[in-house]
């Protein structure tokens, strides 16, 4: 199976050293970095970091040029995350594509250390000069061999009344560890088990998929339910809203129980 990651020069986020910026063409799909006035060992690049599964290829390419002598470009892939493992360099001064490849060992524990769980690719000036700059396009990011199977990472029938939050016996439960309401009562936080760390996330944009849907009773179907989650806390926040006025209610106020079916996944 063949999968395209990353395709958009904006898609990848811009990140240096010490006085260089970034700026893009007028239809978007190339980037200019400038390295101006820093030291000749400072980076100006642009990255992706995103998740990887064990046993797949990773086919990173770009086309870019060089519009001064002075300066070095190349492109990484680091695995596990930030270890400059592969680099190519270049100083080319016209249009070239360059391409990098890398599997992920089948065996690899990518939950051992959230490092193994993440790959990030970069592409920019990575020596040479105080100034110059490099022209960027055209990114793809080629993943190969890799199986998407999404996993549920919590799944329940919730029951709401005016003292919070509790889980069904009657139906299918994984991963809900507890509930509790926030200050003002107008948020019911779920608990789930672990994901991976904060400073994985925070790399990845990783969060799971929550759907929610209220049950067929009377007294369920006045309302409906949003879902957040919550990167720091680990935790699914819950708004129930009237559907009479979209007003967000005070749980704590019901006086009668509703439910909703929550399914949360991550890949």
């Amino acid at each position: 199976m063949t999968s395209i990651v990353l395709r958009n020069i904006q898609d990848m986020v811009f990140e240096r050293s010490s006085g260089s910026i970034v700026s893009y063409s007028e239809n978007g799909d190339a980037a200019v970095i400038k390295k101006v006035g820093s030291s000749n060992t400072d980076r100006a690049y642009l990255t992706k970091s995103f998740p990887v599964r064990p046993g797949a290829t990773y086919t990173f390419s770009i086309e870019a040029k060089i519009n001064s002598e002075s300066i070095t470009g190349g492109i990484y892939i680091d695995y596990p995350h930030e270890s400059n493992f592969q680099q190519y360099k270049f100083n080319h001064r016209d249009w070239k594509l360059y391409k990098i490849s890398f599997t992920v060992p089948p065996h690899s524990n990518t939950g051992e250390n959230w490092k193994k769980s993440v790959m990030k690719i970069s592409a920019g000036i990575i020596t040479g000069g105080t100034e110059g700059e490099i022209i960027l396009k055209n990114p793809l990011l080629i993943e190969k061999n890799g199986i998407p199977t999404p996993r549920i990472h919590a799944m329940g029938l919730v029951v709401v009344s005016n003292s919070g939050g509790s889980l069904s016996s009657d139906y299918s439960k994984v991963g809900i560890r507890g509930f509790s309401l926030s200050e003002d009562k107008k948020t019911l936080y779920i608990k789930t088990d672990k994901l991976h760390s904060s400073d994985y996330q925070l790399s990845v944009g990783f969060r799971p998929i929550i759907s929610t849907q209220m049950t067929t009773d009377v007294g369920s179907m006045k309302y409906r339910a949003y879902a957040t989650f919550g990167v720091n806390d680990e935790m699914i926040s819950i708004k129930l809203v009237k559907n009479s006025d979209s007003s967000v209610i005070d749980i704590s106020q019901l006086n009668e129980s509703l439910a909703f079916f929550i399914t949360s996944l991550i890949n």
